[in-house]
């Protein structure tokens, strides 16, 4: 099989969150080849409990010769070695978090896995550094560029790009 570009969405929001990242995208390069990165930015939690800590969070694109079930089960497996525990609920901090946004233009519709991500559109800290790294890449399903959904997502919500720095940490 050709390998396929893959868009993946990686956050952390315990323990030393930056070196999270980082050990995340070097296990994904024994599974993939880097071929950007944007930039780390601190968000703010969204649909999570108050005093939640903030995330950093990034995008990546990559190129893989697995398809995307098989992707998705390693990066589940990264995630596990990673610390990241099992269970229901998107509510819950995790040492790392990785979500395939896009793969090569398709467009999947299985029970554990949904491509583009359903709530890509909606999540600023998905579309800020997606639009640093592709602003120009067209979501294949709402066939707009990944800058005109940040700018409706800023319109709609002005407040939700408040939320949202670029990491200077260390």
């Amino acid at each position: 099989m050709d390998p396929l570009p893959y868009i993946l969405s990686l956050g952390s929001n315990l323990g030393n969150r930056r070196q999270f990242l980082q050990q995340a995208l070097g296990k994904i390069s024994s599974l993939a080849v880097i071929i950007a990165r944007s930039p780390v930015y601190q968000t703010r939690p969204v649909e999570m409990n108050p005093g939640t800590p903030p995330f950093l969070n990034m995008v990546a694109q990559v190129l893989s010769g697995l398809d995307p079930p098989e992707f998705l089960h390693c990066l589940q497996v990264l995630e596990r070695a990673l610390g990241r525990e099992p269970g229901p609920g998107r509510d819950r901090s995790r040492t790392i978090d990785i979500d395939i946004l896009f793969a090569d233009g398709m467009v999947v519709n299985q029970e554990r896995l949904v491509i583009p991500h359903p709530r890509l559109d909606q999540r600023a800290f998905v579309l800020v550094p997606l639009n640093d790294m592709a602003p120009d890449f067209v979501h294949p399903v709402r066939k707009k560029t990944v800058r005109q959904l940040l700018k409706e997502l800023a319109a709609a919500d002005p407040q939700v790009m408040k939320g949202v720095f670029r990491y200077r940490g260390a």
